[in-house]
């Protein structure tokens, strides 16, 4: 993660909401986002697939002649992704995305537009046009 260099993709980090600026953390380190820099934050609903947890789980119990691992292979936990746009001390333009548990997304993102952020929330789902074809012929809700 640019900003946390000994923090890697899928690594818990703990986020924090100030008077001026919101913090990442991991470990001893840490990075620090001020509301006057951050540009837009979207905010996407998402399923995360555990495959290593999974994996094991199927072997374990398939060890033991109990088929839970297939039922845990089709179980998705859902998430809501955070996609943050900021720029850093320099100017430059940088990204951020945070998986967080079901719902903290939207209530992260209620607090940052308390603070004047631009936060786009998810579209809402519409699990009826899922299949259905527009008039450019792609399919929606893809």
């Amino acid at each position: 993660m640019a900003g946390l260099s000994h923090t890697k993709r899928g690594q818990r980090v703990d986020v924090t909401v100030g008077t001026e600026e919101f913090v990442v953390e991991h470990a001893a380190e840490s990075l620090h986002v001020p509301f006057a820099r951050t540009r837009r934050v979207v905010i996407l609903e998402a399923a995360r697939h555990y495959d290593k947890t999974t994996a094991v789980a199927a072997g374990a119990t398939g060890a033991l002649g109990v088929p839970l691992g297939a039922l845990l292979i089709l179980k998705k936990h859902r998430v809501d992704t955070v996609v943050v746009s900021y720029t850093n001390n320099r100017g430059g333009e940088l990204g951020l995305v945070l998986q967080m548990e079901k719902g903290k997304g939207l209530e992260f993102g209620n607090m940052l537009k308390t603070h004047g952020i631009v936060v786009v929330d998810p579209p809402p789902d519409n699990p009826g046009n899922a299949n259905k074809k527009t008039a450019s012929g792609s399919r929606e809700g893809r």
